[in-house]
């Protein structure tokens, strides 16, 4: 069939609209759409990829800002008052060691002060190891309690049952031995090395003394601890150290924590110095460690860490970590600063503090773990006494506070 001309100009002519018009679809509302499309997918990409950046500066922050107290370093989050007020109260006190200051979960102040070995002008830092001294007691009652909630012992257990040689052992609960409240007390220290637990809890059984006018009375003897530690031995026939590493050290991932036999050879340990009445400041008395001294204080002062690791430890055993909480409530029954479970409970906070060959520890902190202070010293002043330390770490913590008021105002 012949198109004629006419035909002919209206096909091409309806190919030109039908190319137009699709054009104008095209360019005027499906591009458009496209592109709008795009744009659309473009800022949800860049909004996934802010969101992305923003959580990973968070956990930068985190980790800068002291979430977790172990990987905290220096810091200094104080205003420079509170800053000065802090650094003149450690400068009467003659302190030499580590300052940490918690405050909201984050590590606000760390820093070291003094020497950490004065002979090798090696300073005092956030790595700084110190010993542990009686903070260590803490962990022993919560071993004791993890046995308890395993229905392997009972806090109602008599003495008798583990040792029965101890005098009034038929008398003495395991309660009253973590509330220091049994009426034992040493009549001799050991002066022999011993690399068996076994033998270090034989000679505290051999040298041990009850008063029974002193049991359910308030009375302070590590020699309640060491048996304790004897007894977590017989009922999980685990060394205390295995089960403190197991228990406690590896499930927290601890780099910095370690029992005193090995303190020595770390590059970040410290040396011990005597506080002269003379001359406080002083680190001409290096004091001589020996095996002997850590060695005999088997579950109730051997550790050593530095401040972060032990407020991870402290602020895990507060949130449910080894044990329930309402066990931990059990554990520490106490309350008005009275001895329980390892330490002194208030109605808002726990208090520890330990002393031994020279270095000092003591640990504030809120029940809910979020707010505390960490003292660790090498060179505890020559006059410190336990009311002393508690008042100076109160100061401290009240430091805290008023700052946190002041930012919040």
């Amino acid at each position: 069939m012949k198109l004629t001309v006419k035909t002919s100009l209206s096909l091409i002519l309806g190919v030109c609209l039908g190319v137009v018009l699709s054009a104008f679809i095209y360019w005027g509302y499906l591009k458009p759409q496209n592109e709008s499309v795009q744009r659309d997918q473009q800022r949800q990409y860049e909004r996934q990829l802010a969101r992305q950046k923003n959580n990973y500066q968070l956990a930068i922050n985190r980790l800068e800002n002291g979430n977790d107290p172990s990987l905290a370093k220096t810091v200094n989050r104080l205003t420079s008052a509170q800053t000065m007020q802090l650094q003149a109260l450690l400068k009467a006190n003659h302190f030499s060691g580590t300052a940490l200051l918690y405050r909201d979960d984050q590590v606000v102040y760390q820093r070291g002060y003094g020497y950490a070995d004065y002979h090798r002008k090696r300073k005092n830092n956030y790595k700084s190891l110190y010993q542990w001294a009686s903070i260590q007691k803490s962990i022993t009652a919560v071993l004791v309690m993890q046995q308890v909630t395993q229905g392997k012992l009972k806090l109602s257990n008599k003495l008798s049952q583990f040792y029965p040689k101890v005098p009034g052992s038929k008398q003495i609960t395991l309660r009253q031995m973590l509330n220091m409240r049994s009426g034992l007390s040493m009549t001799a220290q050991s002066s022999t090395f011993s690399n068996q637990d076994r033998k270090i809890v034989d000679f505290a059984v051999d040298h041990v003394q009850f008063d029974a006018h002193q049991l359910n009375t308030s009375n302070y003897q590590p020699v309640n601890y060491t048996l304790l530690a004897g007894i977590l031995e017989q009922v999980t026939h685990k060394t205390y150290y295995d089960l403190v590493d197991q228990q406690i050290f590896k499930p927290l991932h601890l780099m910095n924590t370690g029992f005193m036999p090995t303190f020595a050879e770390e590059a970040h340990h410290t040396v011990s110095y005597t506080s002269q009445k003379k001359n406080p400041s002083s680190y001409a008395e290096p004091i001589v460690i020996t095996p002997v001294t850590y060695n005999r204080e088997l579950g109730t002062g051997n550790l050593y860490s530095t401040p972060g690791d032990l407020l991870k430890i402290q602020k895990a055993i507060l949130a449910g970590k080894f044990i329930s909480k309402p066990a931990l409530e059990i554990l520490r029954n106490t309350s008005g600063g009275h001895y329980g479970g390892g330490v002194y409970n208030y109605a808002d906070h726990i208090y520890s503090h330990g002393l031994i060959s020279g270095y000092e520890a003591t640990l504030y902190l809120t029940k809910d773990g979020k707010n505390g202070v960490v003292l660790m010293s090498n060179r505890y002043k020559y006059d410190v006494t336990p009311k002393k330390a508690q008042a100076f770490v109160n100061q401290i913590y009240q430091l805290l506070t008023i700052s946190s008021n002041q930012e919040g105002q």
